[in-house]
């Protein structure tokens, strides 16, 4: 940390100091401004000067123990922000929820800036995010290059763990963006995510920014969506792999699906495309590349019967014969409705379902339907 209280009760700060002050500052007598205990004042030549807790001293929320990285990168928000906010504060401590912002912006805007280097849990970035809003401080998350998705597409689909989900952050132009900052570099990598399919999976774009260009690092991005062909095309490569893994997993393992697929005579192959879509939210209904193969199934055994069913009927005897289901809830019957709705208005399943062929791509126009059935919460 770069602050520490002196005997005397005054705060020591070390940004307002240059080097040769520094230099000649004693080492001892300081104490942390949080936990009250005793710090020693770190000046070598190649590291950035600052406070460290004795390694005695027990470990806590308060104080871990910092790497140069995020000394670096707390400093370079800081110098970057003060150019353009009058109120920029560093290292601020907020004693009504006990935590320490890493940079700390007042005045004209209220907001938080965390620049996170280590691992930690979702549940801590949710509950420090939380006690921040509490007092009515907007929130960003900076994570250091190390979390950054490994891909070598422009566009690509990334698996994103739970505490990268937790650093989302969503702008007024409702973008929602991951930002990776390289304090070595002085660079930053802007991840546009454009979807999200289901579960940890996004429909992402990096784009790389130089912080020594003129680009404002609390900037919002353009709401541009890449080539609708683009996008399509790297949602349709990750689903058709995925469908060709579950297919095979499930043949083995599940054998209700192993009836059906013997039943129609399927591969991974002749598959329809309208298996397997994408849906936000249907964990409770299990896989969707399961559930939506037995409602297809369901479907084509329905129509067969001389006794017409409302959608509500066709919705709710459906899911009473899901295997190990879960209670009942309003989600899982608006996202079954959904999905029925979108095979009528495109006069699917296709009759006869066991000679289906059909190799239309639905990616893109299921998630233009489902943004049109998606209830408002208004």
């Amino acid at each position: 940390m770069f602050t520490a209280q002196l005997p005397s009760g005054d705060f020591i700060y070390l940004p307002g100091l240059n080097w040769k002050e520094i230099q000649q500052l004693p080492r001892m007598d300081y104490y942390c401004p949080d936990c009250k205990a005793p710090v020693i004042l770190k000046r070598g030549n190649y590291k950035l000067p600052h406070f460290a807790h004795h390694s005695s001293c027990p470990a806590t929320s308060l104080s871990p123990k910092e790497t140069q990285h995020h000394l670096a990168g707390k400093r370079l928000f800081y110098d970057l922000l003060s150019d353009y906010f009058q109120q920029v504060h560093l290292e601020y401590y907020f004693c009504s929820i006990k935590q320490r912002a890493d940079v700390c912006i007042e005045g004209g805007i209220s907001l938080v800036i965390e620049f996170q280097c280590s691992a930690i849990s979702a549940s801590e970035v949710i509950n420090r995010t939380g006690g921040y809003r509490q007092l009515g401080y907007d929130v960003r998350w900076f994570l250091h290059p190390q979390f950054l998705p490994v891909t070598r597409q422009e566009v690509a689909v990334v698996k994103l763990s739970q505490f990268l989900q937790s650093c989302i952050y969503t702008h007024k132009n409702l973008v929602q963006t991951l930002t990776f900052l390289n304090p070595d570099t002085k660079s930053m990598t802007v991840m546009i995510l454009h979807h999200h399919l289901n579960q940890d999976y996004y429909v992402i774009e990096p784009i790389e920014l130089k912080l020594d260009s003129g680009n404002f690092i609390l900037q919002q991005p353009i709401p541009c969506l890449p080539n609708p062909q683009t996008v399509t095309k790297v949602m349709q490569e990750h689903y058709d792999r995925r469908k060709r893994n579950l297919f095979t997993y499930f043949q083995s393992k599940d054998w209700s699906f192993h009836f059906l697929v013997k039943k129609w005579k399927k591969t991974e192959l002749t598959l329809p495309p309208y298996i397997g879509l994408p849906v936000v939210g249907s964990h409770n209904l299990g896989c969707e590349f399961l559930w939506q193969f037995k409602l297809v199934n369901y479907l084509v055994t329905c129509s067969q019967s001389s006794e017409p069913l409302t959608t509500e009927q066709l919705i709710e005897n459906f899911y009473l014969s899901l295997p190990n289901r879960k209670i009942q809830n309003q989600e899982s019957v608006q996202i079954l409705t959904t999905y029925y709705n979108f095979l009528v208005e495109n006069r699917l399943p296709e009759k006869p379902f066991y000679k289906s062929n059909s190799r239309k791509l639905y990616m893109e126009q299921w998630y233009r339907f489902q943004l049109l059935a998606k209830p408002s919460k208004h």
